[in-house]
């Protein structure tokens, strides 16, 4: 080898060993941690995870809790390190922050960045099964549903299904649709359960079967409806020929039970055909035991039964009966005592009536007041009743309604009234003379109004004990129809209400003296009232007064509007009303209120002294489909959709009853009633506008929603945690 081959050589040499001197001592290379992820939950055993460094000959682990001391792990030789079972991270302390730190041979370190992670060791919360219910019959097992659970930290992940303590399968909704066959599902019992586990693999099961064990247990049966006896359930009201008075009569039957399915409900099938059945509608579902009727049915004979069927369409059907329809009401009858406008001292007054008449008899009658239901009473005879309760003062709006023996009511003709009044009035106040006053002139006597609850009728004026005169109850001012005599005189007022309860007011004296000739001109005694004037006169002598001049004197009270008598009160007199003039029509003659129909039902009464006005409180007599003229304009049946006297529903011609498939259990037609319907027929009503004419069905299902658990949101003291770890990495990086 010549010379510069030899210093080619060493030179080569000298370049590798520099370049293996600097490799050995430089730092490790930057890395990245892996798993868990930032912010994610774990198990307390967790496997973590990072990039290899370059150059670096350990690593240590450092875990920092939130709560408590860091968990440092040094001597790591490869890039993993699974949280010892010996030292199981827990739930409290966290939220972890963690970081690895790379050294290399000669003691030069690089750290990775930082991550936090939390810590779940809580299944999901404790949740119930929904549905079916345990011990719920079905044809098929249909859909299982239960409670949403709720995890708080890592979230719900998936649901486990076991039926007979066999897993069938999974779903990440709270519910799971079952088909006949699956899971090995055949008639009889089955139990069934559910587990929730979380992100994080925590287990919980249902409430239902805890650990596992037990749950519930849904059953397949095809057995439908009956009586308690097993037998078929029978119809309770109307009675088997029985009457009623209404057109929509409500009928009732017995609960018929089912010892597999259950949900029994029913189909009422009237003169052959389902109540509520309206085009392709099969009939109202019924699942009370009782239901009134949307159709109206017309007077006559109406055969009707009750199909029962169970939630998955199992059907019986009830025998038949026959229901007479009779829409008849009581006669019109009168209101007698106390009379129209009567005053009680009582709050509990006997109000009576004349008996009303009706073909099948009067069942009672009730007394109404103010438009409420005061009292009833019970049989033919009972024509008088009184309030259940006490009235208040004031006037009271009464009637009575006569019921007949099926209910048909009929409202009395008229509606009188009645001032309850069992206070006495407030007292008057004396104004004028004053008490111990003194004059030579007649005085002008002067009162402040009283006052009662209800209503003042007049007032009485008392002079030295005695009465001098009546007056109406606006009359406030009274002038003496003659001079009283020289001296002291005592006067008083007494108020009288409507029910002659009556109030005195205190008492006043004043005096009277002799008159003395002073060429002055006074007032007479006599009427001060309405038109009425006393007149003037002068003391001709000591004690002697002239006659009276200009004085103005009541006349006979004539229908004008003036008080002619000067009493007080004007028009008064004796035409049935209290008052003088002619009336339009006689008191309590018969008339036509202002209501739809043209019947006289009302009474006329007295409005006032000298009026009368027709009241009629009795209900619209609407016209229906009975073969009657109910609304009084002389045509009979003339409302809309009447039928013609030999229509009416009949029953299908092949004998069933119902006409067709009622959407459940089988048509099976009755001997008992194919091919008969009601003579009265039948008329359906439309649904109301926006309503489904047709049937509404209970799912047999259910519904079987729920909702997604929400993420979690890390906690305030977590992102202050890594506010400060990036803090002090980025004070690292400058120093």
């Amino acid at each position: 080898m010549s010379l510069r081959q030899l210093v080619a050589a060493a030179g080569l040499l000298a370049a590798a060993l520099a370049a293996e001197s600097r490799a050995a001592f430089a730092a490790p290379g930057a890395f990245l941690i892996s798993s868990p992820a930032n912010g994610a939950f774990v198990t307390a055993t967790p496997m973590l995870t990072w990039q290899a460094s370059s150059n670096a000959a350990s690593y240590t682990v450092m875990i920092t809790p939130t709560t408590g001391a860091p968990i440092v792990k040094a001597g790591l030789t490869v890039a993993t390190y699974a949280i010892p079972a010996a030292a199981a991270l827990t739930e409290a302390a966290g939220p972890y922050t963690w970081r690895v730190t790379a050294r290399d041979a000669a003691g030069a370190t690089t750290d990775s960045n930082s991550w936090s992670f939390f810590v779940d060791t809580t299944p999901p919360l404790p949740f119930d099964l929904v549905a079916p219910s345990d011990g719920t019959f079905s044809r098929t097992a249909g859909r299982l549903r239960w409670d949403a659970a709720i995890d708080a930290g890592s979230g719900l992940s998936i649901y486990h299904l076991f039926v007979d303590g066999v897993s069938c399968g999974d779903t990440q909704v709270a519910g799971f649709t079952l088909s006949a066959g699956d899971c090995n599902l055949r008639e009889g019992p089955h139990t069934w359960a559910v587990s929730a586990e979380d992100a994080t693999g925590n287990v919980r099961w249902c409430n239902q079967a805890p650990g596992g064990a037990g749950g519930w247990v849904v059953k397949i049966d095809d057995t439908g409806p009956s009586a308690g006896d097993g037998g078929t359930f029978a119809l309770i009201s109307p009675d088997a020929g029985a009457v009623v008075s209404q057109q929509s009569p409500t009928f009732a039957w017995q609960a018929a039970t089912d010892q597999g399915a259950g949900g029994v409900s029913y189909l009422l099938y009237v003169d052959g055909q389902p109540s509520g059945a309206n085009g392709q509608a099969p009939g109202t579902v019924i699942t009370d035991t009782s239901y009134t009727i949307p159709e109206i049915l017309l007077d006559g004979p109406h055969m009707w039964r009750v199909r029962a069927r169970d939630i998955i369409g199992n059907a019986t059907d009830s025998t038949t009966r026959t229901v007479t329809v009779d829409t008849t009401k009581p006669d019109l009858f009168r209101l007698s005592l106390p009379i129209n406008g009567a005053c009680s001292m009582t709050p509990t007054p006997n109000l009576c009536w004349i008996g009303a008449n009706d073909l099948g008899g009067i069942g009672g009658y009730q007394l109404w007041i103010d438009g409420a239901l005061a009292s009833s009473t019970t049989g033919s005879t009972a024509n008088c009743a009184t309030p259940s309760s006490a009235l208040s003062p004031g006037l009271h709006s009464w009637y009575a309604v006569a019921m007949d023996r099926v209910g048909n009511a009929r409202q009395s003709s008229d509606t009188f009234q009645i001032l309850i009044d069992y206070r006495v009035p407030a007292a008057p106040i004396l104004t004028s003379p004053a008490d111990g006053t003194t004059s030579p002139d007649p005085p002008m006597f002067a009162w402040s109004a009283a006052t009662d609850a209800g209503g003042l009728a007049k007032y009485q004026i008392f002079v030295d004990g005695g009465p001098v005169a009546t007056l109406g109850h606006d009359a406030l001012t009274w002038l003496p129809r003659s001079d009283f005599s020289p001296g002291q005189h005592s006067w008083y007022v007494v108020a009288v209400d409507q029910c002659g309860q009556s109030t005195p007011s205190a008492m006043a004296t004043f005096t009277t003296s002799a008159c003395t000739p002073d060429g002055v001109t006074h007032p007479c005694p006599g009427y001060n009232l309405g038109p009425c004037m006393p007149g003037t006169r002068t003391c001709d002598a000591p004690g002697t007064w002239s006659a009276c001049a200009g004085a103005v004197s009541p006349t006979a009270e004539i229908c004008n509007t003036v008080d002619d008598d000067c009493d007080g009160v004007v028009d008064q007199g004796t035409n049935g009303c209290g008052g003088v003039c002619a009336l339009a029509n006689n008191v309590s003659a018969p008339c036509d209120g202002d209501d739809a129909d043209l019947c006289k039902e009302g009474v006329y009464v007295c409005d006032g002294l000298n009026r009368v006005k027709c009241v009629e409180t009795t209900p619209v007599e609407v016209e229906v489909c009975n073969g009657r003229d109910d609304d009084c304009n002389g045509i009979v049946d003339d409302a809309p959709g009447c039928p013609h006297p030999d229509a009416g529903a009949r029953a299908d011609a092949d004998g069933s009853l119902d006409g067709g498939d009622d959407g459940g259990g089988d048509d099976a037609p009755i001997a008992d009633d194919a091919g008969v319907s009601g003579t009265g027929g039948r008329i359906p009503r439309q649904p109301d506008a926006g309503q489904d004419a047709g049937t509404h069905r209970r799912s047999s299902d259910g519904c079987g929603c729920a909702a997604a658990p929400s993420d979690r949101t890390p906690a305030p003291l977590f992102a202050l945690v890594l506010a400060l770890v990036v803090l002090a990495q980025a004070r690292c990086r400058r120093r």
